[in-house]
């Protein structure tokens, strides 16, 4: 990566594209009518790597427990749902991760790709912690 990716990448436009609810997401992420996608089993990788599968209803249950829940495009765009009661460091966290997703190159590997894009929540939630701490104990000199 050069000075000059980086620039790119700051001067990608990237429009976050937010939804009322959870259904209207999913419908949006699987390009099909709610009523399908309740009918199929579901399934990704835990902490661990290891695959796992689950119902509709866990993965309702797991998204309202993350708190906002979405996926980055191959258009620049973020969509995303966000619970009315979710921390703004969760919110940063979920943004810097799906934005991680638009850096290219992207890894082929989809698990490899995960990783890469949670790195960049690393990175925002070292910084927001750092900066609430520094906006707690820093105090402007005259």
């Amino acid at each position: 990566m050069t000075l000059q990716d980086i620039q790119k990448e700051r001067d990608k436009e990237i429009e976050i594209v937010v939804y009322n609810t959870i259904e209207s997401l999913i419908e949006f992420m699987y390009k099909m009518p709610i009523e399908e996608i309740k009918e199929c089993e579901h399934g990704g990788v835990d902490q661990n790597g290891e695959e796992v599968e689950y119902g509709y209803d866990d993965m309702i249950d797991g998204i309202k427990e993350q708190g906002c829940y979405g996926c980055a495009t191959e258009d620049n765009e973020i969509h995303v749902w966000i619970d009315k009661c979710t921390l703004p460091e969760t919110i940063i966290s979920f943004l810097a991760h799906e934005r991680g997703h638009l850096i290219e190159p992207e890894n082929e590997d989809p698990i490899e790709e995960e990783v890469r894009a949670e790195m960049f929540s690393v990175c925002a939630e070292f910084a927001y912690a750092n900066f609430n701490k520094y906006l707690t104990t820093k105090q402007c000199e005259s």
